[in-house]
């Protein structure tokens, strides 16, 4: 989804360089899978994993900065991965919050992996 994304991005003549971009969509991407990963973990039906992918794509429109600044909602939208692409392709400051977010992701679906198979032993 990632490399599509890039390339949908260049075609469109919107993207700030594939080198840029290439390790934020990446970083993107892998925060995305992790928090799906343990959003299924956790809600384990597909309603409700719908559900809160609605939500989340709704708080993504509203929060981060493609249409405006969100200002005083910055710390609510720091907790979107979205936000953090958005910054890091313009400074590479936020990269090290973006890979945060990445791993934090990664790190909750293991924990609820392992939790999950300690309920079911």
């Amino acid at each position: 989804a990632a490399l599509g994304a890039l390339a949908a991005l260049g075609l469109a003549g919107l993207s700030e360089g594939a080198g840029r971009e290439a390790l934020p969509m990446l970083l993107l991407g892998l925060s995305c899978a992790g928090l799906g990963a343990a959003a299924a973990l956790l809600l384990r039906r597909p309603e409700r994993i719908g559900a809160l992918g609605l939500a989340l794509c709704a708080a993504t429109l509203a929060l981060c900065p493609v249409f405006f600044d969100a200002g005083i909602l910055r710390p609510l939208a720091m907790l979107l991965p979205p936000w953090w692409y958005l910054h890091a392709i313009h400074d590479s400051a936020f990269l090290p919050g973006l890979a945060a977010w990445a791993a934090a992701s990664w790190a909750l679906a293991a924990v609820l992996y392992l939790l999950g198979l300690r309920r079911e032993s």
